[in-house]
């Protein structure tokens, strides 16, 4: 089937890609997190990131010789600010990037680079690496270590 040839072809592009760009790092890596998928997103293209997504992971779990943790969205947006659910339709994004404003100073034109960035932040607190900043992030923390992340 040739939408499923090209969907591939594309999906191993990106892999290619992402080790032009991390792959210098591996022997650096101490850890990785991801954000893990929303299921209950009805997003277009879901099968398309779930597929690629799978692809990234087992490219990261098969290269780096590092602890690899996926953060559920809940305690993303927990560890950003404070609150992981019961957002109206379209405000959990607004109120990470107020988190990440008010607790860290920084500010982001995309939601996926606020995202990216508090995926960092958790990786440095249960790599030890950096403490958390107030008390709801040591709750995300327990969730997180609680699906294996070991240290």
């Amino acid at each position: 089937c040739k939408g499923l040839t090209d969907r591939f072809s594309r999906y191993h592009g990106i892999i290619r890609e992402l080790h032009d760009h991390i792959g210098a790092y591996t022997a650096e890596c101490d850890g990785i997190c991801l954000e893990n998928y929303a299921f209950n997103s009805n997003m277009k293209g879901v099968t398309e990131r779930i597929e690629l997504g799978t692809l990234i992971r087992e490219y990261l779990l098969s290269s780096f010789e590092c602890i690899t943790c996926e953060v559920a969205p809940t305690s993303l947006k927990l560890f950003a600010c404070g609150r992981g659910a019961g957002f109206a339709k379209g405000q959990s994004k607004k109120a990470v990037a107020a988190g990440l404003l008010e607790r860290y100073g920084v500010k982001f034109k995309k939601d996926d680079l606020a995202d990216s960035y508090t995926l960092a932040k958790i990786a440095a607190a249960l790599g030890d690496w950096e403490d958390p900043v107030f008390d709801r992030q040591y709750e995300a923390l327990e969730k997180i270590r609680a699906t294996g992340w070991r240290h």
